[in-house]
């Protein structure tokens, strides 16, 4: 489809669109897990915005450039264009993309270790999305939040909000959160020392996964199906599982996780 559009292009007015659909390129290469690719795409786009005047494809390109460099490790420019992106949000009076970048702002945060100032924006975050009425953002935000609790091993937490998200995707058939939020109750329950209530919850979300494309997201299930294995004493299997994983982390330069699969290796 972004190929059709592409060739369609030379019959539009607006040069501000090569920009829209270049930013879908990039995602649609960063949901495959080529990061690399995806980035030049971003960085392409952001250009072409800014030569036709498009403010809304530029915060476009901005949300989806810092999300990604804040994966990659890249926190401090990430963050500049995430709250370039808000900004600009703001001022078209696009309040519920301005959100978006708040949230990604938070997640931003937590990578960086501030769990603490990450789950205090996510809690506004929350806040303001369901004054908004954005369901289905919040339990996006839900699991968000359930990941700064995980990180700093607040396990209670973690597990009430986790099941919160799981709760509100399963209502909406948002397939890809439900997979997320099963990933992080396998996660509780390891940290607890439960391999087989682990596994369980991972098969769920392997099931869900496989009508989602996101090769970043099947890599966190299996780094969590290694760390289980691993705790069940079945490290021929875990090990495989953990060395499938990095090879996604790794292509990805997705720094945080290739650290977390390489100390469980």
């Amino acid at each position: 489809q972004a190929r059709r559009a592409l060739a369609l292009l030379p019959q539009a007015r607006n040069a501000g669109l090569r920009a829209g659909v270049l930013t879908c390129q990039g995602e649609t290469r960063e949901t495959a897990g080529d990061n690399a690719q995806a980035l030049a795409l971003f960085t392409q786009a952001l250009a072409v915005a800014t030569s036709a005047h498009d403010d809304e494809k530029l915060a476009a390109a901005l949300y989806s450039r810092g999300y990604l460099l804040g994966l990659q490790g890249e926190y401090a420019a990430g963050l500049v264009d995430l709250r370039r992106a808000q900004v600009l949000y703001d001022r078209l009076g696009r309040r519920y993309d301005a959100l978006s970048c708040r949230d990604s702002i938070s997640t931003l945060y937590s990578r960086m270790g501030d769990n603490t100032e990450a789950a205090h924006l996510y809690a506004e975050v929350l806040r303001m999305q369901q004054q908004a009425g954005m369901v289905r953002e919040q339990a996006v935000t839900l699991h968000n939040l359930a990941r700064t609790y995980e990180d700093s091993r607040q396990w209670d937490l973690a597990q009430t909000t986790f099941a919160q998200a799981l709760d509100l995707a399963h209502g909406l058939k948002y397939l890809r959160v439900e997979a997320y939020a099963q990933r992080g109750l396998a996660a509780v329950k390891v940290a607890r020392g439960d391999a087989t209530g682990a596994l369980a919850d991972l098969a769920r979300a392997t099931a869900l996964r496989r009508a989602v494309p996101d090769v970043r997201l099947a890599a966190q299930i299996d780094l969590e199906k290694g760390r289980a294995l691993h705790l069940a004493g079945r490290l021929a299997e875990s090990l495989a599982v953990l060395q499938q994983a990095r090879g996604v982390f790794k292509s990805a330069d997705s720094a945080a996780e290739l650290v977390s699969t390489d100390r469980e290796l």
